[in-house]
């Protein structure tokens, strides 16, 4: 191999070792390995980030697994300390009014006996609902249902038709529909003001099988006051138009405070990031978000008996199986909700207390 090299011409042996040093410092560039404030390559991290958010407003089917959590911890007392734990995994089609899911609600103490646990199943079938209850603490069957064996374990059927009769339901309350079109002016204006950067790029990963870009992304504090300020009055036409008057006033104050309450909380609490992952199909597949809050920092809560906490909240989120048909079926056995909760759809029900 030497020989060969030395009978390289230096000029094509230049050129040679030229291209190769800059074929690497673009992979290098481009991969986030090595990633100066410089790097070109920011800017597609961030076209990327903002075209795979605009695909998910397409977004039809697809399953979806999150795990939240939130922990109150008091460092003088481990006896004290709290976690409330949720965990959904589920198949969803809006187009189709189809869904299947399970859930897990768990709340816990670190050094304490404290354990509540709630757990089922859900189904939707157009305009009808049915939840299966595979875990509920006793104490709650023996105040409220009575006999654990009327509930648990049991498929429960719920006319979603009935409810919106009931609750008289009118233009301006949420609806999937609705929070979807919210969520999307959010979004919108978050990317017109420049609220959200990629702070960093770090080494790729597979996910279900399909490569992804992992950005480290965080909120621009400026770019944020903008885009809170732009969006917050529009939440009033989603409201029912006996609640906007009421909301119009409460948000003039609010919007006088919010840049100075934004700077303060970005100080106390430091720069909100969080972690994406997007496929090379440019779906938006997974989102991790962790934060830890020391209320001592701040004055809301300098009245409260208990100043001394730190609140940790933890997002996993998983998305896959987009826009591919899921299969739903209602369940063979049933009862409808009104055998358990006479008079359910009447709005006049009460609950069996320990019948």
């Amino acid at each position: 191999m030497l020989k060969i090299m030395l009978k390289i011409k230096p000029k094509i042996l230049i050129s040679i070792i030229s291209a190769i040093l800059i074929l690497g410092l673009v992979v290098f560039l481009w991969t986030g390995v090595w990633n100066p404030y410089w790097n070109p390559f920011r800017l597609s991290h961030m076209r990327m980030l903002n075209e795979a958010m605009e695909k998910l407003f397409t977004l039809e089917i697809f399953r979806a697994e999150a795990d939240i959590s939130l922990e109150f911890e008091k460092p003088e007392s481990k006896a004290e300390n709290l976690k409330f734990s949720f965990n959904f995994k589920g198949d969803l089609d809006f187009k189709n009014k189809k869904s299947a899911s399970n859930i897990n609600f768990k709340l816990e103490g670190e050094e304490s006996p404290v354990s509540i646990s709630l757990g089922g199943e859900t189904r939707g079938l157009g305009d009808e609902l049915y939840f299966k209850i595979d875990t509920l603490p006793p104490f709650l069957l023996f105040f409220f249902l009575g006999d654990i064996e009327e509930i648990e374990g049991k498929w429960i059927k719920i006319d979603r038709e009935r409810l919106k009769i009931l609750s008289k339901k009118e233009e301006g309350e949420a609806t999937p529909q609705t929070m979807n079109e919210l969520l999307k002016e959010f979004v919108d204006a978050l990317r017109e003001h420049k609220a959200l950067k990629v702070k960093d790029v770090l080494a790729s990963e597979k996910i279900d099988g399909v490569k992804t870009f992992h950005l480290v992304v965080a909120f621009e504090k400026e770019g944020l006051k903008k885009a809170l300020i732009e969006f917050l009055p529009k939440l009033k036409e989603y409201l029912p138009e006996e609640d906007r008057g009421t909301f119009e006033k409460e948000l003039q104050e609010a919007l006088k405070n919010l840049p100075e309450k934004l700077d303060n909380f970005f100080k106390k609490s430091g720069e909100i990031e969080f972690e994406v992952w997007i496929g090379k199909d440019k779906w938006l597949r997974k989102i991790k978000f962790e934060k830890e809050i020391d209320t001592s920092q701040f004055e809301e809560f300098k009245d409260l008996p208990e100043k001394q906490i730190k609140v940790r909240l933890s997002l996993d989120l998983r998305l896959s199986n987009f826009q591919k048909k899921i299969e739903v079926q209602a369940p063979k056995d049933f009862k409808p909700i009104e055998e358990i909760i006479p008079n359910f759809y009447s709005g006049s029900f009460s609950l069996p207390l320990g019948q």
